[in-house]
């Protein structure tokens, strides 16, 4: 292999094959022939060696191609071919590990036009046959018809792709300069060196087609910027970032950019090769002395630019009316110069002025009406007339610029109307003309301004920079469009996450004709990375990511991230209205709004708290969090599984008290850390680092926390315990801040040790003493361990508990939970083996009566472990037990998460429950975990369609919670609780009873009860301070265990609401439902039950002081348990929105129209999404068609009817009303079903006279009224 050719198969050790004598040593423990542990065999691969298998002759035909037919050798699941083992390098070990595919080289003539069409946009890179196995696979996979993609020839190239990645992976965890080395073992003339970051980058896009069909390494995780060494993508990121100074582009909009791409820096070099081409037509003009921190041009108030003329030429005559000439311009193409000389108003401007009587604004926000106005007369459209939206930014001068309210450029507006009649629409959403003067009714236009976009047929996106760049069919205009001044603008996030269909403007290719349109959707983004270069597909997630549900914090920074605002403060509101906080205030402070939006999205990844910056507070709630959502990092690295991901897992819960609590790893500071270890601040904020100085003067009272140890992130968390719940046991810790934790072991010999060919024995002496450090480093992973611990706690004691000694009780309150019956450990076997996932599915629980008070459980106690860790990765093994009622229940959980397995989650839940009632001693927590059960029990049954044992269940859950409520009211309970005997409990009889003589309370003085732990000094401490601290904490556990009570009685009432309403029993929905008001006031009387009492008419006999003094009663009970269940259970909780409908048809029922139908609508789309899940794209909930649709949803679809018709919109309010006749009909004679037929029937009566009005004698209108009305009169 004199130049680095020859087969595959190619000896090293051969002399006369070319070999280097030395190559044996530098190769590593094996030679050509050697077996590796997993079977294969191990050779020399040289440069120019391929990695595919020869293919067949061509004339053979498609029949005969391999890489889509079934072998032998295929892969199931992830190779792991164990090739570290033998110190072989990345780059050998991919190439072994592509032989070991027997992927094949073929004709197969769909498999070569999509390679050919991958070669354009593929990374390049010089190991060019690694390269062409790249795009072999992509492309065969990718030309596989939908029966081969079933097939496990699709899923073998899919773990190939998961082996090339695990390889990097485990290379780039410990020791990585001796494994990234730029050359194949054995091979390393400079001639033969391989760039690493390009191979990389060929992995990565691999990785990302995988994540986008949603079948990518399950193993793997997040793939970020700290993944590589730096030794491996700094000098493409150093080439790519000297680029920069000379393109002209923005560089704050192109760093942040960078920073939301999923590898941030890494992404850099992909950017710049992208922009290159076309950075003479991207430059930002005005934006010289911009720098990556700030641009000058964001602050500018943009309210005084003059108002943009597109006059500029002569303007085409009359382009509204002739329908005929296609080709007529809706206005002459404008360059960036006549726009400029355009931005200021001229009293001698080419066109004249139009009015629009903005008075007309005011009603129609009030009433809830379009304020759009029609293109070709000064008034509103009408609630059928379809409108587009423009969504601009001011500063363009597109605004009201100085002009007066509702007076705006005719060319202007012409211009827009041109558009509006291409798209054939007959009306205009412009905030410069659509939003009302007057300022109450201004602000109330604003805070809804978000549903005239939603609303609206098309948003089409104006901006002067994208006028300005030709179309072109590459994908630079996505780029362009994200680096516009239009994407970087902070209020244009909301419309665009609001908007259905969006049309953006771009120059026209042709010098001198109209701006093209182009659908964002099916012309601008990217269908996939697979034929998109890395650049369109980075600008094509980040306008995804926006128009996606925001789920997590992360979700906000990366959408604000990129964005700015002429105020700071906006930035916030604006999180906040992009989050859906409700009934929000937007006139106290940033650091309340922003633990608002906290408590309302409840969900945060670990890099948040990694912000090195001052926090909310020094101690209690949210002192883990930073002042504002500007000072958190952003963090958007994809995981590569796709699909259905582990996202969830990653991230930290919030609750209510604005702490968190999760399983992390942490370790104390010792002595040793001062010489293996630097730790120092990270950040340079004073505040912070002071912060964090004073803690460390003190080591011996500090924890160092971590989310993973398998993590090049040398960052971690530094926190100081205050105090312990030794259920489970919890240690609660103060945050201090983020810190760097710096390995210093071996610095220098790392340093020295270059990543070309060892060529000496000193050299290689070196490399065994870096092997040595890096052991050394590696061993240090025994010091952390991985326990529960809780951020944000409200501290009653101020005295620290030490390190040393919370990790100590830590253990020791383990192992006594661990001895516990309901806790107790699972290993699995000696050694300590946890079953082969593949044993989860078969693992079918097996429950046998063999008499009236025995029931004895059958199952393999690896299978139950394996089960319910493939439902949840973080589970602890030891709360998993064929003996604990626990871990079965966990297994229950699995199989109901499967419909076709819900038999036997119901099984497993009978079994759970009756475990629990045998019981005759049962402590707090297991009449509570027993009562959990009994819901998912009847939540399995709802499911299963068997409503009367579900109705039996959840009436059982809730009259042991009013039970549990009335016995804290009385105070009663002692330490222990003595269950009912079990003759008394057995058979199938459920009362939901709750156990009466005696309450095991969570503290005591037992070591095997639940107590709480705070630091005490023995010599200044006295008894008193410690019983107070215990009392304290008691109290403090009191209410969160009242807490869970409490959301388990919230769910039981939601379960028991939907059942009767599913059966049209609106009296028995009306009895459950007002016991989840109790504690938001006096509850109103049935008649003031506004969607299950109301409905019939009685409020029409009352006077109108009586009904509005119990309609502002009944609307200040409703917007209170809103607040609290939009905190407590957050989105779209079934309560929330039954709420939600309320509080929607007592605002009706006063007149409130547009505040109605925000409620009204959210209560109907919550109701569709979580009864239907997502519905196809540019269906709505109001367009849904199902017979057999869930009462509730036919409920809400009448008020929507009634509503409608009082807006005035008779035809939507018609399509909705005999929607629910139809459903209702099909009922039978049912008492109440017929009163909800009888209702909408009645409506549509109304509807008819509404409509025609005074001209109701024509076309027999007054006769369909008169049978209306004639039908409900003689049924009643």
């Amino acid at each position: 292999e004199g130049e680095g050719g020859g087969g595959g198969g190619g000896g090293d050790a051969e002399d006369e094959n070319g070999a280097d004598e030395n190559d044996e040593d530098e190769i590593g423990n094996f030679e050509r022939g050697n077996v590796a542990r997993s079977g294969m065999q191990l050779i020399g691969v040289g440069f120019n060696n391929p990695l595919l298998v020869s293919s067949i002759s061509q004339d053979q035909g498609d029949s005969f191609w391999r890489n889509s037919a079934v072998h032998s050798h295929l892969w199931a699941a992830d190779p792991d071919l164990n090739l570290k083992a033998y110190d072989m390098g990345f780059l050998s070990q991919l190439a072994h590990l592509c032989i070991e595919a027997k992927l094949q080289s073929g004709h197969h003539e769909p498999c070569l036009k999509i390679k050919k069409a991958m070669e354009v946009v593929a990374p390049t890179c010089n190991w060019t046959t690694f390269r062409d196995w790249v795009l072999t696979s992509m492309s065969c996979q990718a030309s596989m018809s939908d029966e081969q993609k079933l097939t496990q020839a699709h899923t073998h190239i899919a773990r190939a792709v998961a082996g090339c990645c695990m390889i990097l992976k485990d290379c780039s965890r410990n020791r990585s300069s001796k494994r990234f080395r730029p050359f194949l073992d054995g091979h390393w003339s400079d001639e033969y060196r391989i760039d690493l970051a390009e191979v990389s980058n060929l992995i990565y896009w691999m990785a990302k087609i995988q994540s986008q069909i949603g079948i990518g390494s399950r193993k793997f995780g997040r793939w970020n910027h700290r993944l590589l060494p730096a030794e491996v993508t700094m000098p493409s990121i150093e080439s790519a970032a000297q680029k920069v100074e000379g393109m002209g582009i923005c560089k704050n909009r192109l760093w942040n950019l960078v920073n939301v791409s999923d590898r941030k820096q890494s992404d850099l070099p992909d950017i710049i090769r992208a922009l290159e081409p076309h950075q003479q037509v991207f430059r930002h003009k005005d934006h010289d002395f911009c720098t990556p921190s700030k641009c000058q041009w964001p602050q500018m108030d943009s309210t005084s630019v003059g108002q943009l003329h597109k006059c500029g030429k002569p303007l085409t005559q009359d382009i509204g009316n002739d329908v005929k000439k296609k080709t007529a311009k809706r206005s002459t193409s404008q360059t960036e110069a006549e726009a400029e000389l355009n931005t200021k108003d001229n009293t001698g401007s080419a066109c004249g002025q139009k009015v629009f009587p903005i008075e007309l604004l005011e009603t129609a926000v009030e009433l809830g009406k379009s304020t759009a106005w029609l293109c070709r007369s000064p008034q509103l459209s009408g609630p059928k007339d379809p409108y587009i939206a423009i969504s601009h930014v001011w500063s363009d001068g597109t605004g009201v610029g100085v002009k007066d309210g509702g007076t705006v450029n005719s060319c202007l507006f012409n211009f827009f109307a041109g558009i509006a009649k291409e798209l054939k629409c007959k009306a205009i959403w412009w905030d410069a003309i659509s939003i009302p003067s007057e300022r109450k009714a201004r602000s109330k236009a604003i805070s809804k301004m978000h549903n005239s976009y939603s609303n609206a047929k098309f948003t089409i996106v104006h901006d002067r920079f994208l006028l300005n760049v030709p179309w072109k069919e590459d994908g630079s205009p996505c780029l362009a469009l994200v680096l516009s001044t239009w994407f970087t603008r902070g209020w244009t996030a909301l419309e665009l996450i609001m908007s259905k269909k969006v049309k953006v403007l771009f120059g026209n290719p042709v010098a001198g004709e109209p701006p093209v349109i182009k659908d964002l959707d099916s012309d601008v983004l990217a269908q996939s990375p697979a034929v998109s270069s890395r650049a369109h597909w980075l600008a094509t997630s980040l306008i995804q990511r926006l128009r996606k549900p925001i789920e997590d914090i992360s979700d906000l920074l990366a959408v604000l991230s990129p964005r700015s605002t002429s105020w700071a403060r906006d930035r916030t509101i604006i999180a906040a209205l992009l989050a859906g906080v409700p009934n929000c205030d937007f006139t106290v402070g940033e650091s309340i709004i922003t633990s608002k939006i906290l408590e309302y999205v409840g969900k945060i990844p670990y890099t948040c708290l990694l912000h090195g910056k001052p926090t909310m507070r020094d101690s209690g709630p949210y002192s883990w969090c930073a002042a504002t959502l500007d000072d958190m990092p952003v963090e958007t690295s994809s995981d590569v599984q796709g699909g259905v991901t582990s996202k969830s897992q990653a991230l930290l819960d919030i609750d209510e008290d604005g702490a968190i609590e999760r399983k992390w790893y942490c370790r104390t500071i010792s002595a040793k850390d001062t010489k293996q270890m630097k730790i120092t601040p990270y950040g340079d904020d004073l505040a912070a680092v002071v912060k964090v100085q004073i803690a460390l003067r003190y080591p011996h009272n500090c924890l160092l926390l971590r989310s993973s140890l398998d993590s090049n992130d040398d960052r971690a968390l530094l926190l100081v315990p205050m105090s312990m719940v030794t259920s489970g046991p919890v240690l609660k810790c103060r945050y201090i801040g983020a810190v760097n934790m710096t390995i210093i072991v071996a610095k220098d010999m790392q340093t020295a040790k270059s990543m070309d060919k060892p060529t000496t024995s000193e050299d290689r002496t070196a490399d065994s003493a870096i092997k040595a450090a890096g052991k050394d480093v590696e061993d240090d992973n025994s010091d952390w361990s991985r326990w529960t611990i809780r951020l944000g706690e409200k501290e009653n004691n101020k005295t620290k508990m030490g390190a040393e000694s919370a990790l100590s009780k830590m253990k020791e309150y383990t192992e006594i939970w661990e001895g516990e019956e309901d806790d107790k450990s699972i290993t699995g076997d000696d050694n300590n083996d946890e079953g082969d996932p593949s044993e989860a599915s078969p693992a079918k629980v097996k429950l046998q009566n063999e008499n009236d008070e025995t029931i004895v459980f059958k199952i393999n106690e690896r299978s139950l472990i394996s089960a319910v860790k493939s439902m949840n990765e973080n589970v602890d093994s030891r709360a998993i037990s064929r003996a604990s009622p626990r871990g079965t229940k966990m297994l229950g959980d699995i199989y109901s998460d499967n419909d076709d397995t819900l038999g036997e989650a119901i099984e497993v839940y009978n079994y759970v429950v009756n475990v629990y009632r045998r019981r005759r001693f049962c402590s707090v927590d297991d009449i509570m975990r027993w009562y959990f059960t009994e819901y998912a029990l009847g939540s399995a049954y709802v499911r299963k369609g068997e409503y009367a044992e579900a109705e039996k269940r959840f009436s059982c859950v809730l009259r042991a919670c009013e039970q549990k409520s009335k016995l804290r009211e009385e105070k009663i309970g002692v330490k222990a609780v003595e269950a009912p005997s079990p003759e008394a409990r057995n058979g199938d009889a459920v009362t939901g009873e709750m156990p009466q003589p005696r309450m095991l309370q969570r503290t005591g003085t037992s070591n095997k009860m639940t107590r709480t732990l705070t630091a005490t000094d023995s010599k200044t401490a006295t008894i008193t301070n410690k019983a107070k601290a215990d009392k304290d904490k008691a109290e403090e556990n009191r209410l969160k265990s009242d807490q869970r009570w409490y959301k388990l009685q919230l769910n039981a009432i939601t379960e028991l609401t939907l059942l009767a309403i599913a059966q049209f029993n609106f009296d028995g929905a009306t009895n459950t439902y007002k016991q989840a008001l109790r504690k938001f006031g006096e509850v109103p009387k049935d008649i003031e039950i506004e969607a299950f009492g109301g409905l019939w008419g009685r409020r029409r006999f009352q006077s109108f002081q009586e009904k509005d003094k119990s309609d502002e009663k009944a609307a200040g009970i409703y917007q209170r348990a809103l607040r609290r269940f939009d905190t407590m259970f957050r989105k779209d909780h079934m309560l929330i929105l039954i709420t939600a409908l309320h509080l929607g048809i007592n605002y009706m029922n006063r007149s409130r129209f547009s505040d109605a139908e925000s409620l009204l609508m959210r209560a109907l789309d919550g109701f569709v999404a979580r009864l239907y899940g997502p519905l196809a794209d540019g269906q709505t909930a109001l367009e849904l068609i199902d017979k057999n649709e869930h009462r509730i949803i036919t409920l809400t679809r009448y008020y929507v009817g009634v509503l409608f018709t009082s807006q005035q919109r008779l035809d939507e309010a018609d399509v909705q009303l005999r929607r629910v006749i139809e459903v209702a009909s099909s009922q039978g004679e049912n008492f109440q079903s017929e009163m909800v037929r009888l209702s909408a029937t009645c409506a549509l009566g109304q509807n008819t006279i509404n409509r025609h009005g005074r001209k109701l004698n024509l076309k027999n209108a007054d006769k369909k009224a008169e049978e209306h009305f004639t039908a409900v009169l003689e049924a009643c």
